[in-house]
């Protein structure tokens, strides 16, 4: 399967003359929105010791990374929970008016966790909301449309590799890239490890990273 799937990619590089800058890879990263590191310091002989946090230690993120071929990287995109039933998956909308409790509020304004970190700007990240925290048709469309030109030069054909997450496959999704004259390779499941880059060598850096 590995073999087909790397066939299959370097047919579609032929056939598209495609060089490294338009061809690319994404991948879901799960995570928590606050990690824990391995280790620690606490008095000799000690049971226990406790660990401070910004309080977001529980909430569950999925992270989407984008590479190029020539290693060039897109910007992150966070996916958070959100539980209003009028969102199934959006943007955090300048000038829109969320509620004070919410994340939205607390990304859109920008608002410090108790220990005054706050979310970075969005040169350097980019937040959706899903009732899941977890991509969807929806979010993935999204993502085409609006990430997907930060990646790649849509005047030009180009590859985005993917694993196969069932919204990857969804003809909204396809359409989505055939108007930004993207063509999609959907690797087949249990080859990610092997045939896919973000797999291979930066989520798990990129997951160290985010624990420290």
């Amino acid at each position: 399967l590995v073999e087909k799937h790397l066939g299959y990619v370097k047919h579609l590089v032929t056939r598209y003359n495609l060089n490294t800058c338009q061809v690319g890879n994404v991948d879901h990263v799960p995570t928590w929105m606050e990690g824990y590191a391995t280790k620690t310091w606490c008095p000799e002989g000690a049971n226990d010791t406790g660990i401070c946090s910004g309080g977001k230690e529980k909430v569950r993120v999925t992270t989407q990374l984008a590479v190029r071929c020539d290693g060039a990287k897109c910007i992150p995109l966070m996916i958070f929970r959100h539980n209003s039933k009028q969102v199934r998956s959006q943007w955090v909308e300048e000038g829109k008016s969320y509620k004070q409790t919410s994340i939205l509020h607390e990304i859109q304004q920008n608002l410090p966790d108790k220990w005054g970190n706050k979310y970075p700007p969005k040169s350097e990240l980019l937040v959706i909301l899903t009732k899941s925290a977890n991509s969807n048709v929806e979010a993935t469309v999204k993502y085409i449309e609006d990430v997907v030109p930060l990646l790649f030069d849509t005047s030009k054909p180009s590859l985005l590799i993917l694993d196969d997450f069932a919204a990857h496959g969804n003809e909204e999704v396809k359409q989505a890239a055939k108007k930004l004259n993207v063509h999609l390779a959907i690797m087949a499941g249990g080859i990610t490890p092997k045939a896919q880059p973000l797999d291979v060598a930066i989520n798990k850096v990129f997951k160290g990273y985010l624990r420290d």
